[in-house]
Order: C-alpha cells, then sequence, then structure tokens
C-alpha cells in the first residue's frame, strides 16, 4: 500500500500552534499526528472539546475514530486520530 504524507509547520489547533502530519490513502484520510507546542493546554482544551481526559486513559473512541495521546516523558508528545473503519480494512490484506 502506498500512502502520502503531508506535513504543516506552524499549523493551529484549539489555537495551540503545533506541527500536524496527515496521512493518506488514495484520497482517504487515515491518520492524523499533532505536536502541539503547549502541549499541557492542548490537552485541556482537547479535553473540554471531546469530554474526556486524554490524561487518564490511553487511547477512546468518537464516531469511528480512534483517538490517543503519547504523553511519555523524554518524547515529544502529541495527539493522534485514526479512521477505525480504514484500519480494519487495511488490516485484511496484512
Amino acid at each position: 500500500m502506498h500512502f502520502v504524507e503531508i506535513r504543516a509547520t506552524g499549523f493551529t489547533d484549539l489555537g495551540i500552534l503545533g506541527d500536524l502530519f496527515l496521512w493518506f490513502y488514495k484520497d482517504l484520510l487515515t491518520r492524523t499526528i499533532f505536536y502541539p507546542r503547549d502541549h499541557d493546554n492542548y490537552i485541556n482544551r482537547l479535553n473540554e472539546t471531546l469530554g474526556t481526559d486524554l490524561r487518564n486513559v490511553d487511547e477512546f473512541a468518537v464516531d469511528g475514530t480512534r483517538v490517543w495521546a503519547w504523553l511519555r516523558k523524554g518524547d515529544r508528545p502529541f495527539v493522534g486520530w485514526r479512521d477505525e473503519v480504514l484500519t480494519k480494512r487495511f488490516s485484511r490484506y496484512n
């Protein structure tokens, strides 16, 4: 399978500046990763928006989209989203 990756540096989400990575298969968005520069404020705003707490759960699903946060010390923190329907479809080919 061939994926296309698009990077957008200086992208703003929920009022927080960061770097955005998008992965597409054909014309379908399969995965998104956002590296916020102010991770704590971003997680707080995202938690308010989604009505969850990414500090206390590894991941969760919203409307067929898997959401997770990488908060390990020493690593660059990020938040990711992936389409669960497409993930299941791709796993059939592996």
